[in-house]
């Protein structure tokens, strides 16, 4: 013990002077630099009511130390943050945390404000139902079905103002090179009246399923409406003619049994008939084949007459009285009265 103790001054000094001259080694080794960066913080622990109206703006920021150390807080994304979970509505200043690389945060001085303006609104969120586009050119002989997006509406969610110019939610859906029915996740874009892509909202989900199937499709013809008759008019009347409205419909189905078909026979009941009439009838095409783009239903035009009797001609025809001419010698008698 009085060994350690002797020269004590001196031996503390002796330590001293040693550790200084490893620090002045080590600084020569590993000289101090000083660097300034651009540093744009990023938001954290934002509230789920609330969106940036305005993010923080970025700062120059400057960074001391080891030159090691420098360069590893130069590679460092993000270099700072701001926290926003006190964040309220309206404009105000919150603090800021500026990130040290790993192993360096005891060796590194950072300097920049402390404090960062960030603009607050609260959250606006409206459904939208969700429009697919495609280039509507199937495989010939068939035409798609339908578009059936899962989920069929999302929500559009940000500023009042951003969410105010959206006008519909689209999925741009490849139909390029795919002969067949087509099945995929497609990307969803909020558009404005425009068409133009609103980048400021979110869209909640990102992305929906879209199934497109695909139909054989069916030939059409446009044929003449014709009538028969069921049942027998009044005796002392008989039908003249008769007109539809329209006169003429389409119809649908394969192409062998529209080949066979010129025209669509509708059984009208006449049993009685002993005037005109106008009807609503019913077009009952024949099975395998349907009526296109209009009503089942036509107007029906009966034209009804009676029947011209003719008065029978007489067996004889008398003569008509041969007229006398009385001569002058010849005396006229007057009748008796």
């Amino acid at each position: 013990m009085n060994t350690l103790r002797r020269n004590f001054g001196y031996k503390f000094l002796s330590l001293l002077v040693a550790i200084l001259l490893y620090w002045i080694a080590s600084g020569q080794k590993n000289p101090p630099v000083k660097a300034e960066f651009y540093v744009q913080p990023q938001v954290e622990s934002l509230r789920a009511d609330l969106v940036l109206k305005a993010p923080p703006q970025g700062s120059t920021v400057s960074v001391s130390g080891p030159a090691a150390a420098v360069e590893a807080y130069r590679a460092l994304e993000p270099k700072a943050q701001v926290d926003l979970s006190a964040g309220k509505v309206g404009s105000d200043r919150y603090p800021v945390k500026y990130l040290m690389p790993n192993g360096f945060a005891n060796v590194l001085e950072v300097i920049g404000p402390p404090l960062m303006l960030v603009a607050l609104e609260q959250k606006k969120s409206v459904q939208y139902f969700v429009d697919p586009i495609y280039d509507d050119h199937p495989p010939a002989g068939y035409a798609y079905s339908p578009a059936k997006c899962t989920p069929a509406a999302v929500q559009v969610v940000g500023l009042t103002a951003d969410v105010s110019r959206v006008w519909r939610v689209v999925a741009n859906v490849d139909t390029s090179g795919t002969p067949g029915a087509i099945s995929q996740d497609v990307e969803l874009i909020a558009q404005d009246i425009k068409q133009q892509a609103i980048d400021s909202v979110q869209i909640v989900p990102k992305q929906v399923h879209v199934a497109l199937g695909l139909k054989k499709t069916l030939s059409t013809k446009t044929v003449l409406l014709s009538i028969k008759l069921n049942g027998t008019p009044d005796p002392r009347f008989e039908i003249r003619g008769y007109s539809f409205i329209p006169s003429t419909v389409t119809i649908s189905g394969s192409p062998e049994m529209l080949a066979s078909q010129s025209s669509l026979v509708i059984p009208v009941d006449v049993d009685g008939l002993r005037e005109s009439t106008t009807r609503s009838v019913t077009i009952q095409p024949p099975s395998g084949l349907r009526i296109v783009g209009e009503s089942a239903t036509v107007k029906l035009r009966l034209e009804v007459k009676p029947i011209a009797t003719v008065s029978p001609a007489p067996l004889f025809k008398p003569s008509p009285p041969i007229p006398v001419t009385p001569s002058a010698s010849t005396p006229v008698v007057n009748p008796t009265p």
